[in-house]
């Protein structure tokens, strides 16, 4: 039942990409990133201790495409010119503040052309928390002015866990 709620997602996902005139990007395995380039690298979420929706990105400085998320401001921080180790570095840290996590994975974003735009690092947690070790979903999509768009979500049956149980402090949630 959840694989059959994350394709019907995907779709309606790709469905509303194709009609806007934008061009979904996909990830594939990494085991590093690149050592020879800068990053800029793209902290997201983190509004509270636990918060499952955070996740960092690092984008290839000096290329022609721009990682950009689709939240507000103050939902991700943005630290530029670093090299390939402090990004990790700093990544893995700002995943690890979350005592939920249990590791992280990472994936590259590839351009239109086969190339590598970028790399996501997505945290895994402990299975007993939410079911799942990793609860993400995260689309891609290119604009017409090299803007790479990052929609971030949660899977549904995590989503619909969180808001009905209580799990996310502030208005509605329990803490």
């Amino acid at each position: 039942m959840e694989t059959l709620k994350r394709l019907l997602l995907a779709a309606i996902v790709f469905t509303l990409i194709g009609c806007a005139g934008l061009t979904p990007l996909r990830t594939g395995g990494a085991r590093s990133v690149n050592p020879n380039l800068r990053y800029t690298l793209i902290l997201y979420g983190m509004r509270y201790l636990t918060d499952p929706r955070s996740v960092a990105f690092l984008d290839v400085e000096g290329d022609r495409y721009t990682l950009k998320p689709f939240a507000p401001g103050f939902d991700y921080t943005e630290l530029h010119g670093l090299n390939s180790v402090e990004a990790m570095n700093r990544a893995v840290s700002f995943l690890g503040q979350n005592p939920d996590t249990n590791g992280y994975g990472l994936r590259r974003i590839i351009g239109p052309g086969g190339q590598t735009i970028g790399y996501e690092v997505r945290p895994y947690f402990q299975i007993l928390k939410y079911g799942f070790m990793d609860v993400l979903n995260i689309y891609y999509t290119l604009k017409k002015n090299d803007v790479v768009s990052i929609y971030v979500d949660l899977i549904p049956s995590v989503r619909d866990r969180i808001l009905f149980d209580g799990l996310e402090p502030g208005p509605g949630g329990g803490r």
